[in-house]
């Protein structure tokens, strides 16, 4: 009974040896699974057309030759050992359109791709060698595999055109460049990683018209770049030093880390500005002079915070943003170089301590504070107050100005009250456009005991304005104002104005 059974078992056995050798290491049987192969390939990417057109698999060779679309093609071939599960191959692919693999991939894919190399080893380690020529460029890897896991990683890039990857991962092409990469990673584990991945990108130029209508920008002028980063791997963070240098700006970062396990990101960062001119393109602003910002940014699933400081404008500047909501403050900042940076006429001179409240979602917020010790410099309306009343509005001192401005998009609207011993002027209603660059303000101020009104509009670097003396100076106006405007002013903008100053009677 026992031999029966033990034969009965050997033969079931020998049988089922059979049967696999057959279904694997023949050639009926290596038909059945290149169909089954082409089948699923082809069932599951209605725009691939897989065609296998040899594949022999013995105990000791592989041959494997496919096509994809004409033009596209796979090719495994080398030895096997079935028995010691070792293998020695060549490999060869070729895809001269990758939007065919769409659902083999799970994402759409464009451009071509074409890699040779071979794979040495068995089911413990692995060796992955080869090139590939990809986004017009090309790359060399080795990679190791533990139990067909990524061990370690050597990989060199040359010359990759930016515009070809972003068409690669189906982005639009907003901008162009060289990518070099050079990685010599460790230990590819993430939770233990130990290497360096080292990339430049020259000859960076920004697609001007893709980014104006996909990001609302109105970039005129060539944008160029460059930059220059190393990451170190450590553990599970990434730890980065970049440096990216445009014509507008240029940004160094000494230490970005990120953790791969959290997905945080902790890294400072400074902003360098040499020419606030090269930013109108962005702001839609005229500006001059140069700035540098110092700061920090911390990020996470449901956190964005960024914080900076700058000495800026004779005093300081520090901000924070949190998530959505946007905080900044001025310190002893000089009101007449703020007027000078943004070509706006220089009237007054003070230091400004603001407070600015503003929600990036809504675009709205406050803007308060208080200008101290302030003074106005010679300008035409001075000019004509000495001249008119006799009152030099220059030595008049403004202990604080109080400012409150409320804030809609790109409209300000604010009101503004200073008094000084002699004086008192109150800007009850102003309306700034930034957007457009106009002003629309009325200002009612009271000069000892003249009143007088003030009508500013147009643009702000170069406004419109107009006074309305009251009953108080209009006859003493008549008499000073042909005279003053004949003898005294050359200055033919200021002729203007007195001109208009004259019409009021």
């Amino acid at each position: 009974m026992i031999q029966k059974l033990f034969f009965g078992l050997t033969f079931l056995i020998l049988i089922i040896i059979g049967g696999v050798y057959t279904a694997l290491f023949t050639k009926p049987g290596n038909n059945f699974v290149a169909g089954y192969i082409e089948d699923t390939a082809n069932s599951n990417n209605s725009g691939a057309n897989l065609v296998i057109n040899d594949f022999t698999l013995t105990t000791s060779k592989i041959n494997f030759d496919a096509t994809i679309n004409e033009k596209s093609f796979i090719k495994i071939n080398g030895d096997v050992n079935i028995i010691s599960k070792t293998f020695d191959l060549k490999y060869e692919i070729d895809v001269q359109d990758l939007s065919t693999l769409k659902n083999l991939t799970n994402q759409q894919l464009n451009g071509s791709i074409k890699t040779n190399g071979t794979v040495i080893g068995d089911a413990t380690l692995t060796t992955v060698k080869g090139k590939v020529d990809v986004a017009k460029g090309n790359a060399q890897y080795d990679v190791e595999l533990v139990e067909f896991n990524p061990s370690s990683i050597l990989f060199k890039a040359n010359n990759l055109k930016i515009d070809e990857l972003l068409y690669m991962v189906n982005q639009p092409k907003y901008a162009k460049g060289d990518l070099n990469i050079d990685a010599n990673i460790k230990s590819a584990n993430v939770k233990n990683l130990d290497g360096i991945v080292k990339t430049t990108i020259s000859n960076g130029v920004v697609n001007n018209t893709l980014v104006n209508k996909d990001f609302n920008l109105q970039l005129k002028n060539l944008l160029s770049f460059k930059t220059n980063t190393t990451t170190n791997l450590k553990g599970s963070q990434a730890v980065t030093k970049a440096n990216v240098n445009t014509s507008m700006v240029n940004i160094e970062v000494k230490e970005a880390v990120y953790d791969i396990a959290n997905l945080k990101l902790n890294s400072d960062y400074k902003v360098i500005v040499n020419d606030f001119s090269k930013l109108y393109d962005l702001s839609q602003t005229k500006m001059r002079g140069k700035a540098t910002i110092n700061g920090n940014i911390e990020q996470s699933k449901d956190l964005l915070k960024v914080t900076g400081n700058s000495k800026i404008l004779g005093g300081d500047l520090t901000y924070q943003l949190l998530n959505d909501k946007f905080t900044a403050s001025t310190k002893e900042v000089e009101i007449k170089e703020v007027t000078h940076m943004m070509y706006y006429p220089t009237v007054f001179d003070s230091k400004a301590n603001l407070d600015l409240d503003f929600n990036l979602t809504s675009k709205k917020g406050t803007l308060v504070g208080k200008l101290v010790n302030g003074h106005f410099l010679p300008n035409e309306f001075s000019t004509l107050l000495n001249t008119l009343a006799k009152f030099d509005l220059t030595k008049e001192i403004y202990e604080t100005v109080d400012i409150k401005s409320d804030i809609n998009d790109k409209i300000i609207q604010s009101v503004i009250n200073m008094k000084s011993k002699n004086t008192q002027i109150d800007v009850t209603k102003s309306t700034l456009d930034l957007q457009k660059s106009t002003i629309d303000a009325d200002i009612l101020s009271k000069i000892k005991e003249y009143e007088i009104g003030i009508k500013v509009t147009g643009n702000m670097t170069k406004p419109n304005v107009k006074f309305d003396t009251g009953d108080l100076l209009k006859s003493k106006a008549k008499d000073e104002v042909n005279r003053f405007i004949d003898k005294n002013i050359k200055d033919e903008g200021t002729k203007d104005l007195l001109k208009n100053f004259k019409s009021l009677f």
